[in-house]
């Protein structure tokens, strides 16, 4: 279930993030939430400085700062944090632990090219660590916010996407939105000298077979089944079905592992024209330990 009480929004005062507010904001007035605007401020790289001072210089001139960016958006359970730390994912991580957020929602500029097999932006590491579901929008997408209308909610019928189209469910109830389901069929392809003919297998079978199992599992009636490669199809199937938001689960890798097999939903967060909502995979067990804790 995707309670929203508290929403984490950092900011760096940048275009990208201003360009994000709004919609963070709409979020936590249309859920009843707090809202907390976080600002992380690095070290200022000199030996004899006192932290505590450059902190204090930071908070002032943050607080300036927030005024310009909060505009008429000042409301009454919206919160500002100014925090200290070398690396942002992790103090915004941290903060969102911390406060018991439920969902974080950040600006990210999109990635191309070499740069996006090596992505660095605090955006993404977040998303990996973060304890809670993440909604990112690219800098340049237009984004006007309003209820929901459509939702695409991809799919490999894995259990981390079954809890993705829980959380789908959750807000389309609450906006009388429509979920679009869309499961993407990679296309096969293997060395000629395995002498294996993949021509031969039937394709529209597949599909069907795809089809009728998407529509058992989410009980939709209009579901896509698409070929190609997973992450650029699913953002030109949002395209398509002119989608408000999607709603995507992230196996969390890091490291080596990410980089050799990819990341569908990083894929998706770098080009989707539309606000991304990523789950990872292994928040579900996360929260299911915690509450048989608590039962203990």
């Amino acid at each position: 279930m995707l309670d929203l009480d508290r929403i984490l929004f950092p900011t760096d005062f940048s275009e990208t993030a201003r360009h994000a507010l709004p919609y963070a904001a709409y979020l936590a007035a249309r859920h009843d939430a707090a809202l907390t605007i976080l600002h992380v401020q690095s070290p200022g790289g000199e030996e004899d400085a006192d932290p505590d001072d450059e902190l204090d210089i930071c908070q002032e001139t943050a607080s300036r700062q927030f005024e310009v960016d909060l505009g008429d958006l000042e409301g009454s359970r919206i919160e500002r944090e100014v925090r200290s730390g070398t690396s942002v994912d992790e103090v915004v991580v941290e903060e969102a632990a911390a406060q018991g957020t439920d969902l974080v929602v950040m600006g990210t500029a999109r990635r191309h090219g070499l740069a996006s097999l090596f992505p660095q932006s605090t955006a993404v590491q977040v998303v990996r660590r973060a304890p809670c579901p993440v909604v990112t929008l690219l800098s340049d997408a237009e984004v006007d916010p309003a209820p929901l209308r459509r939702i695409l909610v991809p799919t490999d019928f894995s259990d981390p996407a079954d809890q993705a189209l829980g959380y789908a469910r959750d807000l389309a109830a609450r906006d009388g939105a429509t979920i679009i389901p869309v499961h993407v069929i990679e296309e096969l392809t293997v060395p000629l000298v395995y002498d294996v003919d993949v021509a031969e297998l039937d394709t529209d079978d597949v599909r069907r077979r795809a089809r009728s199992s998407l529509q058992e599992v989410s009980e939709a009636e209009h579901v896509r089944v698409v070929s190609g490669h997973p992450g650029r199809r699913i953002v030109e199937v949002a395209e398509e079905e002119e989608a408000d938001l999607i709603v995507i689960a992230t196996h969390g890798r890091t490291g080596l592992p990410r980089v050799l097999l990819g990341s569908v939903a990083e894929t998706v967060i770098r080009q989707a024209n539309c606000p991304v909502l990523t789950v990872r995979s292994d928040l579900h067990a996360e929260e299911t330990a915690g509450s048989e804790e608590t039962r203990a």
